[in-house]
């Protein structure tokens, strides 16, 4: 379950950005637990027993400003993702000293602001899929600990996948088929581009359609995969709508 605050002195606003939480979450099926607090204050000291997953923060509040509660929060190491919600958009540049996921303007609460909410939700929740995490085995029988968002890409070699990896330069390697594996990642933008090759889309630098074969933006002696006939045209639709919802 994910754990969600709203904190904001306008009850109007607490209001509408819960409803719109709550019925995304409700169409997307998705267990979460959302709190709303009128003051600054009154979040940090539940956030010390909840420790929330995700915090909604006004900027603009009297005693203790959005700022100086994010200040309180990244000193005790808290590691929630910060969305701050306000009027007043010439913050933007000074909000970013408390590394906040994301910044929305708030003016009206029309159906601009809502899809704007949703946006940002639908961009977090991609992001919290990629830092699950699965257990991967070297060559050593030695287990690591692997963000999904540190996969590169998979390669299948016979009745085995090759995990290349961020973590280091030679894969890591399983017994298993790719179309298991292409399943198991369709939730995290993964994109197949070829019978041998599943991509992590977060990766893709560019797609050459004429050259058939997509370069990859990664530290790597070799950033050029193929991609064949049969995935190409599913492969560069999925980037797109990959591009589209992930600017």
């Amino acid at each position: 379950m994910i754990k969600i605050a709203i904190c904001d002195d306008n009850s109007t606003a607490l209001e509408n950005i819960k409803k719109i939480l709550e019925e995304f979450f409700t169409q997307q099926n998705h267990e979460v637990g959302i709190h709303s607090f009128a003051s600054g204050g009154s979040l940090i000291d539940s956030h010390d027993n909840e420790k929330f997953d995700v915090i909604f923060l006004d900027i603009d509040m009297p005693e203790m400003t959005g700022f100086n509660v994010a200040q309180k929060l990244r000193d005790n190491f808290c590691n929630s993702f910060i969305i701050f919600v306000t009027s007043h958009c010439e913050m933007v540049y000074e909000s970013f000293d408390f590394r906040p996921f994301h910044f929305i303007q708030k003016n009206e609460y029309n159906e601009i602001f809502k899809q704007n909410m949703l946006g940002v939700v639908k961009k977090l929740m991609l992001h919290m899929r990629q830092n699950d995490k699965i257990i991967l085995e070297d060559e050593n029988k030695i287990k690591h600990v692997i963000f999904i968002r540190d996969i590169f890409y998979l390669e299948s070699n016979r009745h085995y996948i090759k995990y290349h990896t961020s973590k280091r330069v030679s894969p890591f390697q399983i017994r298993e088929n790719m179309r298991d594996e292409e399943l198991k990642y369709s939730a995290y933008h993964f994109a197949r581009i070829h019978k041998q090759f599943l991509v992590n889309m977060r990766y893709i630098k560019e797609i050459s359609m004429s050259k058939e074969e997509i370069v990859l933006d990664i530290d790597r002696p070799f950033p050029k995969l193929p991609m064949s006939r049969k995935y190409k045209k599913e492969a560069e639709e999925k980037y797109i709508l990959y591009l589209r919802t992930n600017p």
